[in-house]
C-alpha cells in the first residue's frame, strides 16, 4: 500500500491530554537550618505559626500561592499540589480547585494530626495542611525526603532483598503509587542554608537507593553501564558527584528520580526536581552548592530566594508557571557572523517559530524571537538565556523556552504593566533597569493587553499582554513589533503613509514586461497597484462581516495587517455588535486596534539568514592610562554611539582586540589598558548592523532589524524592514484568509466539507547569500536567494547591498534555460567561487574568479508517495549558475540514454549522468580540498541514496567543461542503487554529507551521511532500517578518475561492534523507523546528528505523534557512538558550532559552543536535553572539516 505524506505529518496527532502536573513540594523542616528571615503573613494578614523563620516563609508562600491560584475554565485546576517533610508524606496530591476535598481525613503533618472540616474545598484542605507544618529537632534527611516522595509517586519497583521499595524510609507507610500514564510528575526541594551550621545527613537512604536501582537494572528500566551511573553501590561505581558539599544522598535521588522512567507508557516519565534556598544564600556555604546540585541533578533549576520570603514565592510561582506550560512550539535558531573577528559569531540567536492550529486549520501562527548566550557560573557552563540573562531552556521536560523567558524585542509599559507591578515582585530592580538599557519598554495603550479577548490568555502567565512571551509563539518577539507599528493603520490611505506604513513588496504580477535590477519598491502590495488586479488572486470565497464575499481589495488589505474578516478573538472585531463593538468600550482601547493577531505566519522551514552589515565607527582622539585602567577620549557623537548599541558594549580597536567599556561622561569611556588594543589615537568600531532574512508561510518573506537596541534605516530593532510577497503565490492567499479548507493530514477524517488539503507553503527554504566585506568591515555587496522548498520550483535573487532598497535582481525556474530539471527548490543556495569561472569570460590577473551559486535540483514529490508508485521525474541533478545574473555555468542531470556524457565550453557546459535517477533535495556540501580560498570539490546525496562527487578541477583544469562526476555509493538497497519499483521504499538522503579531510592517521576523506524519510514521520512497519554512513573516499587529489561505487556489502557493521577500520567504512543501524531528521555536523573530534523515532500507535502513549528525538555524538574513527534523548521529542534542527564571545565576569571571553548537538557528558542543566540548547563544546582532538562559503572579504 502506498502512503502519500509530508513531515508536518507529525503534528497531526498532537497529545490533547487534559491531564494536569503533579508536584510534590518537599519541605526540608529540620531546626538546624531553620534561621531568622524577614517576616510575612498570609493573604489575610495573619502570620505562620513558624514565624519570621524559613520555615515560616515557605508557609506564607506556600499558602498564598495556594490561595490566590487561578483555575481552567470550568474550574478545573492548574495542578495537583501534595508536600512532604522529614515525616513523610503529609498531604498526598490533590487538584488544587474548589471543588470539595474527598481524601484522607484526618492527615498527619510533621507528626500532628489535623483534622479537615466538613465542606472544606480542596483549596482550603492544602492550606490547612500547609498551616500546620511544624519543626523536626536534629539535621536534615534530603535523601530519605526524596525517597519517600519517590515511593508516593511510583509505588516503588519491587523488592530487593530485604528491601520493599514501596515503603517510604521516614514513615513507614507503603505506597501503592500515583503516577498515571501521561501526567508530569515534579518535585520542589525547599531547604535553608544556615552559616556555619550542620546540614545534611545519612538517614539510611542509600540502600533504597541501591535496592531500586537494581530492580531497575532486573526490569530493564535502566542499563548495567546506568546502573553504575546511578547507584554508588553498585560495582565499578562511575557517578560519583565531584566536590559533593554534605553527607547523604539526596543528591544522588534527584539524579535517579530523574533518569528513571515511572511508567510502561510510550515516552519517558520521569521526576522533574527543582530546588529553592532560603537563608544564608550567596555566601558559599557547602548547604546551598548541595541544594543547587539537587536541581541540577535533577533535570530542574535552582534559584536562590535568601531571606526575602516575598522572593521566595515568586521563585515557586516561577516554577509552577513552567510546570505547567506545555504549548505545542517548535523552532530552529541562527546567529549572525562578526564581521570584525572572523570565525566567531555576535551573541545574537534568532530563532523562527511556529505552532500548528490545533484544529488542524491552514492559518498557523509564527514569529521570530532573539536569545543570547550566557554563562552559568554555578555550573560553568553556556546555556540559552533571555534579555534579562536568565536560562530560555524550559527544566519542565517540553525541550522549549521556559513560560518566564522574555525574549529580546518583546516589550510592556514598564510602569503599569502586571507582571512588572504585581507584588511580590516577578524582576528585581536590575532586571528592569536590564529592560529600560535594552529598550524594552514601549507604550501599551490597550487597556488589558492586546490579547486581552484571547481565550488562551486566561492561563497564558502574561494574560492578556505579550509580557513575558515565554513559550507563546505569537506572543513577543518581531510578531509584536509588528503589530506596534501597524495597531491602528487605515488602509483606505495610501500605502507607505504615516497610517499605512507597512512595506510590502511584490515584482512583476502581470507577468509581463517583468524588468531585472528593479526596485521592489516599484511594485507594491498594496490596492494602489493597479496591477494587481483581481484575476490574479483566483476565486475568492471568504465571506466577509458584510455577509458579501471578499475582493481583491479586502484580500490586500488582510494581507497587509487589516483584521476585516472578523474570524479572530481580536481586541476591536469589525462589524461587531458587543461589548467590543466601537472604540473605547470594553477592552477595545480608542483609536480602535486594526491590526489582526496573525499579522505573522508560521516559521517552519526556513531558518533565518542574518548578514551583518559592519559596524559604527569610532574616532579616539586620545587616550589616557592609570594604572591597570586606560581612558579613552572621543566626540561626544561617537560616545553617545557607544551607549546606545548595545547594553555592555564591546569596543573593536584598531588591531582587532575586543573589550567591554564603560561609559565615564560625555565624551570618555574607560576600559582594561591590556588586550585592548594600542594607547593613543585610533579608528575603532562598535555595535553591528544586522538584518534578519527569512520566510513565513503567512505569504511573506521577510527582512528585519535584528539590532537589540539600535535602528537601522530608520526601522526601530526588532521591527520588519520589509516584505516581498512573489507572484507565485498570490492564489494561495485566499485560503489563509478563509482559514480553510482544513489541512489534510494521515489521521483526518473523511466527509469533511469543504474537503480538507494539504497545507500551502511560501518561501519556506533556506536563504542562501553572498557578501562582499571592505577591510573595515563594511558590506559593499550583498545579494540574498530564496528558496522555497514546497512553495515552487523557483528562486528569486534580490540585492540587497542597501537593505531598505532592495533590487530584484534575477529569478529563474523549471522553464528557464537549461533549468528544466529544476524541482522544489529545497536545497539551500550556496555562494562560492571555483577557479574556472570568471563571469564567463577567461580568466586572467584582471578577471579573477567570479560569484556562483551551487544547488540541489529540488525535490520531487513523486516521493511524497511511499513506496514511491513512479520514477522522479524531476529535481534529479545539480546546479551551478553565475551568482549575479543567474546564467547557468554548469549542471549535472538525469540521462535517459544510460551513459554518462558531457558537452559544453569554458564558460557553460553540462553533464547528463547514468544512475542519477532520484531528486537532491539536500543541500551540497562544497569542500575547498587544497585550501587556497576556491571550492574544488562537490558532494551530493539524493532521495535514492546514492552519494556523488563532483571535481572542479580535475588534474589541473578548471573550466567548467572539465568538470567530472562520479558515484562514491549507493546505499538506497542492500546490493546497491534499487531497481524500480522497489518495496519498502529504498533508503533515502534529505541532508548534505559532512567531509572530514584526510589526516595521517585516516589516510583517506571521510564522508559521512545519515538515510532517513523525514517527510514520512509516522511509524510504519514496512520501513525500511536507515543507518549513519562512513565512507572512504580514498581520491584526496583533485580527480577521482576510476571511483568505484561503495555499497552496503563492502561496509563494516558498527552496529555492534566498533569498527576495525577495514573495508570503504561503516554503517551503524538505527532503531526501527528511526530516521536522520537533520545535517551532520563535525565539530572538535565528534561528529553530531539528530534522528527521530516515531511511536507506534498506541492508546498509551505520552508523546502524542512527536516521537523520540535523539542526538547522537559520533567518535567518528573508532566507529562508536553515544546518544541523548531531546525533552518534547520532534525533529530537531541541524547542530550548529562555533565560537561566541559571551560575558564572563565583565570580560568578553571567546567561548566554543555548540546547540542542537547531543552531548551525553553535558552538565548545563535543561538545555543538554532541548534541541535548542547550547553547550560549550567538548573539544577532544581537532577535525578537519569541510569549508563552506557563507561570506567572500572584498580586496
Amino acid at each position: 500500500m502506498s502512503i502519500h505524506a509530508q513531515d508536518i505529518d507529525i503534528y497531526s496527532g498532537l497529545n490533547s491530554t487534559t491531564t494536569i502536573p503533579n508536584i510534590m513540594v518537599v519541605v526540608d523542616n529540620p531546626s538546624s537550618q531553620n534561621n531568622a528571615v524577614a517576616a510575612c503573613t498570609y493573604w489575610d494578614g495573619t502570620v505562620p505559626s513558624n514565624g519570621s523563620t524559613a520555615l515560616g516563609a515557605d508557609q506564607c508562600a506556600l499558602a498564598n500561592l495556594v490561595h490566590s491560584m487561578a483555575t481552567q475554565p470550568g474550574g478545573v485546576a492548574l495542578l495537583n499540589l501534595g508536600f512532604t517533610t522529614m515525616s513523610g508524606v503529609n498531604f498526598r496530591l490533590t487538584p488544587v480547585d474548589d471543588n470539595p476535598y474527598t481524601g484522607i481525613n484526618p492527615v498527619i503533618v510533621s507528626g500532628v494530626s489535623v483534622t479537615i472540616p466538613a465542606a472544606t474545598t480542596n483549596r482550603q484542605a492544602i492550606i490547612l495542611a500547609i498551616k500546620a507544618i511544624a519543626q523536626t529537632a536534629g539535621k536534615s534527611g534530603q535523601g530519605t525526603e526524596l525517597q519517600e516522595t519517590w515511593a508516593y509517586y511510583t509505588g516503588g519497583n519491587g523488592t530487593y532483598g530485604s528491601i520493599n521499595t514501596a515503603q517510604g524510609s521516614l514513615s513507614g507507610t507503603v505506597y501503592p503509587g500515583v503516577a498515571a500514564s501521561c501526567i508530569k510528575n515534579y518535585t520542589i526541594f525547599l531547604s535553608n542554608v544556615k552559616a556555619n551550621a550542620g546540614h545534611a545527613q545519612d538517614n539510611g537512604e542509600l540502600p533504597y537507593l541501591d535496592a531500586s536501582a537494581q530492580n531497575a537494572l532486573h526490569l530493564g528500566k535502566i542499563t548495567a553501564t546506568q546502573l553504575q551511573a546511578l547507584d554508588p553501590s553498585a560495582t565499578g561505581y562511575t557517578g560519583t558527584i565531584p566536590n559533593k558539599p554534605e553527607a547523604g544522598y539526596g543528591i544522588e535521588w534527584s539524579r535517579f528520580m530523574y533518569n528513571y522512567d515511572l511508567t510502561s507508557s510510550i515516552g519517558t516519565q520521569n521526576i522533574v526536581t527543582y530546588a529553592v534556598a532560603t537563608g544564608d544564600t550567596g555566601a558559599g556555604w557547602t548547604m546551598e552548592t548541595y541544594i543547587q546540585d539537587v536541581a541540577l541533578y535533577g533535570g530542574g533549576k535552582y534559584f536562590a530566594a535568601g531571606t526575602n520570603p516575598s522572593v521566595l514565592q515568586n521563585d515557586i510561582l516561577k516554577i509552577f508557571n513552567e510546570v505547567n506550560s506545555v504549548n505545542s512550539v517548535f523552532a530552529s535558531s541562527s546567529l549572525p557572523v562578526s564581521v570584525n573577528a572572523k570565525g566567531t559569531f555576535l551573541n545574537q540567536v534568532f530563532m523562527g517559530m511556529f505552532r500548528p492550529d490545533p484544529n488542524g486549520n491552514p492559518r498557523w501562527l509564527g514569529n521570530l524571537k532573539q536569545y543570547q548566550y550566557i554563562y552559568n557560573a554555578t555550573t560553568g557552563s553556556v546555556e540559552l538565556g533571555d534579555s534579562i540573562g536568565n536560562g530560555a531552556i524550559s527544566s519542565a521536560g517540553t525541550g522549549f523556552i521556559s513560560a518566564n523567558a522574555i525574549s529580546f524585542w518583546t516589550c510592556a509599559n514598564l510602569a503599569s504593566n502586571p507582571y512588572l507591578t504585581a507584588t511580590p515582585a516577578n524582576l528585581t530592580s536590575a532586571q528592569i533597569a536590564l529592560l529600560t538599557a535594552d529598550k524594552q519598554g514601549c507604550p501599551d495603550t490597550q487597556p488589558n493587553g492586546f490579547w486581552a479577548n484571547n481565550p488562551g490568555s486566561t492561563l497564558a502567565l502574561a494574560r492578556g499582554y505579550d509580557f513575558p512571551d515565554g513559550d507563546r509563539v505569537e506572543r513577543g518577539g518581531i510578531a509584536q513589533q509588528m503589530r506596534q507599528s501597524n495597531l491602528t493603520d487605515s488602509y483606505t490611505t495610501s500605502a507607505g503613509s504615516t497610517s499605512n506604513p507597512r512595506n510590502l513588496y511584490t515584482w512583476c504580477p502581470t507577468g509581463t514586461g517583468c524588468t531585472t535590477n528593479q526596485l521592489l519598491s516599484a511594485n507594491p502590495f498594496s490596492t494602489s497597484n493597479t496591477n494587481l488586479t483581481s484575476s490574479l488572486f483566483g476565486t475568492l470565497t471568504t465571506i466577509m462581516p458584510s455577509g458579501k464575499a471578499a475582493t481583491s481589495t479586502d484580500l490586500i488589505n488582510w494581507v497587509r495587517g487589516d483584521d476585516n474578516v472578523g474570524d479572530e478573538s481580536s481586541l476591536c472585531p469589525p462589524n461587531s455588535s458587543g461589548v467590543n463593538s466601537t472604540a473605547g468600550s470594553g477592552n477595545c482601547p480608542n483609536p480602535a486596534v486594526t491590526v489582526r493577531p496573525s499579522l505573522h505566519g508560521d516559521v517552519l522551514h526556513s531558518r533565518p539568514t542574518v548578514i551583518n552589515y559592519g559596524a559604527y565607527p569610532i574616532t579616539i582622539t586620545a587616550t589616557a592610562d592609570s594604572g591597570t585602567t586606560r581612558t579613552a577620549t572621543a566626540s561626544a557623537a561617537d560616545v553617545t554611539t557607544i551607549a546606545t548599541s548595545v547594553v555592555t558594549p564591546v569596543v573593536t580597536f584598531a588591531n582587532g582586540q575586543g573589550c567591554l567599556v564603560t561609559i565615564t561622561s560625555t565624551t570618555t569611556f574607560t576600559y582594561p589598558n591590556t588586550n585592548c588594543g594600542a594607547a593613543g589615537g585610533q579608528t575603532a568600531s562598535v555595535g553591528s548592523k544586522v538584518v534578519v532574512f527569512y520566510g513565513d508561510n503567512g505569504g511573506v518573506f521577510h527582512a528585519v532589524n535584528g539590532n537589540q537596541m539600535n535602528a537601522f534605516g530608520g526601522v526601530p530593532p526588532g521591527n520588519e524592514i520589509w516584505g516581498f510577497i512573489p507572484k507565485e503565490f498570490f492564489p494561495k492567499l485566499n485560503r489563509l484568509m478563509s482559514d480553510s479548507p482544513q489541512v489534510l493530514y494521515p489521521s483526518t477524517p473523511s466527509g469533511i466539507t469543504p474537503t480538507p488539503q494539504y497545507k500551502d507553503y511560501f518561501v519556506d527554504g533556506t536563504t542562501g547569500f553572498y557578501q562582499v566585506v571592505d577591510g573595515g568591515g563594511n558590506t559593499v555587496k550583498a545579494v540574498i536567494y530564496l528558496s522555497m522548498r514546497r512553495g515552487g520550483n523557483f528562486i528569486y535573487a534580490i540585492d540587497v547591498t542597501n537593505p531598505t532598497n532592495p533590487i530584484m535582481l534575477w529569478r529563474v525556474d523549471n522553464t528557464s534555460t537549461g533549468m528544466s530539471e529544476l524541482g522544489q527548490t529545497w536545497s539551500q543556495p550556496k555562494v562560492t567561487a571555483v577557479q574556472g569561472y570568471c563571469g564567463g569570460s577567461a580568466c586572467s590577473s584582471t578577471n579573477r574568479p567570479s560569484p556562483v551559486l551551487i544547488f540541489g535540483a529540488g525535490y520531487d514529490v513523486n516521493e511524497d508517495t511511499d513506496p514511491p508508485a513512479n520514477a522522479d521525474a524531476s529535481g534529479r541533478g545539480i546546479f551551478v549558475l553565475d551568482a549575479l545574473t543567474g546564467a547557468k555555468v554548469w549542471s549535472a542531470t538525469y540521462s535517459s540514454g544510460g551513459t554518462t556524457a558531457y558537452t559544453g565550453n569554458t564558460s557553460a557546459a553540462s553533464a547528463l549522468v547514468a544512475g542519477m535517477n532520484y531528486s537532491i533535495p539536500a543541500d551540497i556540501t562544497l569542500v575547498d580540498r587544497d585550501s587556497d580560498g576556491y571550492t574544488d570539490r562537490l558532494y551530493a546525496a539524493d532521495t535514492g541514496g546514492n552519494i556523488w562527487r563532483v571535481d572542479l578541477e580535475p588534474s589541473g583544469n578548471a573550466t567548467p567543461n572539465y568538470w567530472r562526476i562520479y558515484q562514491l555509493a549507493a546505499l538506497g538497497c542492500s546490493s546497491g542503487a534499487c531497481a524500480f519499483p522497489v518495496s519498502p521504499a529504498q533508503r533515502k538522503f534529505f541532508y548534505p554529507p559532512e567531509v572530514i579531510t584526510a589526516t595521517n592517521t585516516a589516510p583517506y576523506d571521510s564522508v559521512i551521511a545519515g538515510s532517513g524519510d523525514r517527510e514520512h514521520p509516522l511509524y510504519n512497519s514496512n520501513e525500511r532500517y536507515n543507518d549513519l554512513f562512513l565512507i572512504k573516499d580514498i581520491y584526496i587529489g583533485s580527480d577521482a578518475t576510476g571511483m568505484a561505487t561503495t555499497t552496503m556489502g563492502s561496509l563494516f557493521n558498527a552496529t555492534v561492534n566498533p569498527w576495525d577500520g577495514t573495508l570503504n567504512g561503516y554503517f551503524i543501524t538505527l532503531g526501527i523507523n528511526e530516521k536522520v531528521v537533520n545535517a551532520p555536523l563535525a565539530t572538535a573530534g565528534f561528529v553530531y546528528v539528530g534522528t527521530n523515532q516515531p511511536s507506534v500507535p498506541s492508546a498509551d502513549a505520552c508523546n502524542g505523534n512527536l516521537g523520540t528525538a535523539r542526538g547522537y555524538q559520533l567518535s567518528p574513527f573508532a566507529g562508536t557512538y553515544k546518544s541523548v534523548v531531546f525533552n518534547g521529542g520532534g525533529l530537531p534542527p541541524s547542530p550548529v558550532s562555533g565560537i561566541v564571545n559571551i560575558d564572563i565576569g565583565g570580560v568578553m571571553t571567546p567561548v566554543p559552543f555548540m546547540t542542537g548537538g547531543g552531548n551525553p557528558n553535558c552538565t548545563g542543566g535543561a538545555d543538554c536535553a532541548s534541541a535548542l540548547g547550547v553547550q560549550k563544546t567538548p573539544i577532544i582532538v581537532p577535525t578537519n572539516r569541510s569549508r563552506t562559503y557563507r561570506y567572500i572579504d572584498g580586496k
